[in-house]
């Protein structure tokens, strides 16, 4: 049965026939107009599922008593809430049929489809959703007939009979033989099949030849429902009874009646066109005055546009003398360059350093001994290699140890205001240790040491001394196992579409396996390290796989980040700020902080204090041993308030800081992602 608030939406409907506006009959107009000259004490909404048509009847009668039956208990405990405040809308939860007592009744998946019986083979053939007659459950539910129940409620009359039970509308018509012979339903509105929906279902010639043997005649079909091939399917039919015919039959429908709600309909509806017409010209003349203001604006940009070129054609043509004289410079510059390189004196100090490094191999104890003995002689000459780059002073890492153990045991509460802090239980307070120079410089010596498999580690040095071959054949393989690791996958992963088109410095590559994985996803990364064999590892890396978007930095000053011109959208730290005391990198946490885009994010893994707590709380110079091996100066713990504080006086806010449980340990790394707001 089609939705009757849709039907009974106006007046009428219409439809062009010929060129012209035709009416249309409705159901519900139809029987009002019939019963216009009753009294209409009783209505019958049998199938009353969700209480359309009754809201519909309450409308059209709304000092009639309607009784809705609903068999199908949760359906029928919504109906009755939905009519609780209605003291003339009584729900009846009992099924229709030929005889009282106990009925099968088959749930399906819409409970617009439930019925009495089940349904057909065919059914899915003329269904909208075959889904629709899908059968989830049978229940066994109370029915009467409806001349017991009109009998019990002392009904003597029900003027209109609406059936909606999907197959069963004759078996209940059946139980009101009593009734239908005095003619006691005066319209009979009921839903009618002309296919195989439900086994056992009558179709409508079989509800027409059995109303009939009572007197009651077809008075009109409505909401005729086809199939795609143009098969009738269903619709909804009007009977009316023989005293109710009669009736018609004397008086017959007046013409005058049809043109007036004709010409209400026409009337409405050109009010409605009107109406609508006005609306849409406000809104055209609102988009007119958004279009002129965007014209407005797009000229104000086109002659922005040609000022702003004008002042850079002025300032190129004002740059051109200094471009020439810069490259006539860099020209003078290359020659003086040649002549040095072709000197004498530069080929016998690249045959010294040659024999140098058979002599004194690079990490060995003679070169430290070298390095600790000639390092000091060049006091008077500054502190600058053989090329001219500054060279840091080393300091003896066990003059630092030694110095830690003899002021890490003084307790917190002795210590003058004047004295330097602690970090957790250990004490910065050497000169030694508070001189970033030397701090650079150990860092510089301990991660040339890379990891070389997930298991091994080895130098860079020696590995940029492999041949192109080889040095490939070993990254690619160091690339595939660190992938496999958690927290190195996981970055790759969860930051694979942030950092596509972005600006990043990565502090502390290593091996470049999650630089390189983000260079190839479009990130463009300044790669900054204290080492810088590092640096050339990586910078060979991008090389030979043609990969773009790189450029590197070595750091030999904590305020080295400060001399980059650009701002960037992200600083990367995976695991590299951890390993000296947390005041001597202050100048370094700050100059990063500072090269980060307001909105931009500093992403760090760094080690749990849960996890030093678990080693056993040792100082962090003999702490940095037990996390990354004997070698190593330092390893310090971070949680967000620490790191906060390092990065002031820059403001930060948390987006994500948890526990990064590596290898199935707990508290192996935190990772922190801080956004930048002021």
């Amino acid at each position: 049965m089609a939705s009757p608030r849709k039907v009974f939406a106006s007046a009428s409907a219409s439809a062009i026939v010929n060129g012209q506006m035709k009416y249309i009959k409705q159901s519900f107009r139809d029987q009002q107009e019939l019963l216009s000259g009753l009294r209409v004490e009783t209505i019958f909404d049998v199938g009353a599922n969700n209480g359309d048509t009754t809201a519909v009847y309450r409308d059209a009668f709304p000092e009639t008593l309607i009784y809705g039956f609903e068999p199908f208990p949760r359906v029928f405990q919504k109906y009755s809430e939905r009519f609780a405040q209605d003291s003339l809308v009584k729900p009846i939860g009992l099924a229709l049929a030929k005889e009282g007592g106990t009925h099968r009744f088959y749930v399906n998946k819409n409970s617009m489809t439930n019925s009495c019986l089940p349904a057909a083979r065919e059914a899915t053939y003329w269904s909208d959703d075959p889904g629709d007659l899908e059968n989830i459950s049978i229940l066994e539910v109370p029915a009467t007939t409806l001349d017991d129940f009109c009998r019990n409620e002392s009904l003597k009359e029900v003027q209109i009979l609406k059936l909606d039970i999907q197959g069963s509308e004759l078996n209940a018509l059946q139980g009101a033989t009593q009734h239908l012979e005095r003619g006691l339903f005066c319209l009979i509105y009921t839903e009618v099949l002309f296919v195989g929906q439900y086994e056992g279902q009558a179709l409508f010639h079989q509800i027409a030849d059995f109303l009939s043997r009572f007197g009651y005649h077809i008075f009109d079909i409505y909401n005729f429902a086809y199939s795609e091939n143009g098969n009738l399917k269903w619709a909804d039919a009007l009977f009316v009874s023989p005293q109710v015919r009669s009736s018609l039959m004397r008086q017959s429908r007046q013409p005058s009646a049809t043109k007036k709600i004709e010409k209400e309909y026409l009337t409405t509806e050109l009010q409605f066109e009107r109406d609508e017409l006005k609306r849409n010209m406000l809104k055209l003349q609102d988009d007119m005055l958004k279009l002129q203001d965007d014209i407005d604006w797009l000229l104000d940009a086109i002659k922005t546009h040609e000022q702003e070129s004008a002042r850079l054609a002025t300032e190129a043509s004002q740059l051109r003398p200094q471009i020439a004289r810069l490259d006539s410079e860099k020209r003078q510059f290359q020659a003086i360059s040649e002549a040095i390189q072709n000197s004498a004196s530069w080929r016998l100090l690249n045959k010294w350093r040659k024999v140098r490094n058979v002599l004194v191999p690079e990490s060995s104890w003679r070169r430290r001994l070298y390095d600790s003995v000639l390092w000091p002689l060049r006091g008077s000459q500054g502190t600058h290699g053989e090329q001219g780059t500054p060279r840091l002073e080393a300091v003896p890492l066990e003059a630092v140890e030694k110095s830690e153990a003899s002021t890490s045991s003084q307790p917190r509460e002795d210590r003058s205001e004047g004295e330097t802090p602690h970090l957790g239980n250990v004490q910065v307070a050497t000169v030694e240790k508070n001189d970033p120079a030397a701090w650079i410089c150990r860092l510089a010596e301990k991660w040339q040491e890379v990891p070389t498999t997930t298991m091994g580690r080895g130098s860079s040095v020696e590995q940029l001394r492999l041949s192109d071959s080889k040095f490939l054949s070993w990254w690619d393989e160091l690339e595939r196992e660190m992938l496999s690791q958690q927290e190195v996958y996981w970055v790759v992963e969860a930051y694979r579409d942030f950092v596509r088109g972005k600006r990043l410095i990565e502090v502390g590559p290593g091996t470049g396996i999650i630089g390189v994985q983000f260079l190839r996803e479009g990130a463009q990364i300044t790669f900054m390290d204290v080492t810088e064999p590092n640096l050339m590892l990586v910078e060979r890396v991008c090389r030979l796989k043609g990969i773009n978007g790189a450029s590197f930095f070595p750091i030999r000053t904590l305020n080295d980040p400060l001399k980059v011109s650009e701002d960037y959208d992200a600083v990367f730290a995976r695991g590299s700020l951890h390993h000296a005391p947390a005041e001597v990198v202050k100048p370094e946490f700050e100059a990063l902080a500072s090269r980060i885009k307001i909105g931009g994010r500093f992403l760090a893994l760094t080690y749990p204090k849960e996890r030093w707590v678990r080693d056993g709380s040792q100082p962090f110079n003999e702490w940095g041993k037990n996390t990354d091996g004997e070698t190593t100066p330092w390893a310090e713990w971070y949680d967000t308030e620490k790191l906060l504080a390092q990065l002031s006086p820059y403001k930060f806010r948390t987006l994500m800081a948890f526990n990064l449980d590596a290898h199935q340990r707990d508290n192996e790394f935190n990772w922190f992602d801080l956004q930048r707001i002021s």
